[in-house]
């Protein structure tokens, strides 16, 4: 669900989401941990030009067995400019172009924390 007058998605998975507009708001799947076997895509798009700044608040997966990966453009082969698993939070990241994919993979057992991005574009 979006809040456009919190700038949020409340995350709700497994799905597939793609968001248009000038890049705001925060990806959040978070606090009470997520389920087994999912399998989830976002695709962040912004204005042709501009690029996407990813800030990752915090992070909590199961370390070796559920994944985030970012890609710099909106197919499964676009390049990768991160793949994430535990608990360390990943460094700030920047699209090269105006479109992210981020897959999200968890495996049939065990679950951590969960993820909270903040993104935007300029």
């Amino acid at each position: 669900m979006f809040d456009s007058s919190r700038n949020k998605i409340d995350i709700y998975l497994p799905f597939q989401q793609k968001l248009k507009r000038k890049a705001v708001g925060i990806l959040e799947h978070h606090c009470m941990g997520y389920g087994n076997n999912l399998n989830c895509i976002w695709t962040i798009i912004s204005d042709p030009g501009s690029r996407i700044h990813l800030s990752f608040n915090d992070f909590d997966l199961e370390s070796q067995f559920d994944f985030l990966a970012v890609k710099d453009g909106d197919s499964p082969d676009s390049p990768i400019l991160g793949t994430f698993t535990g608990a360390e939070v990943p460094s700030h990241l920047t699209s090269n172009s105006h479109i992210l994919r981020l897959e999200f993979q968890a495996d049939h057992s065990m679950s951590g924390r969960g993820f909270n991005i903040t993104y935007n574009s300029e």
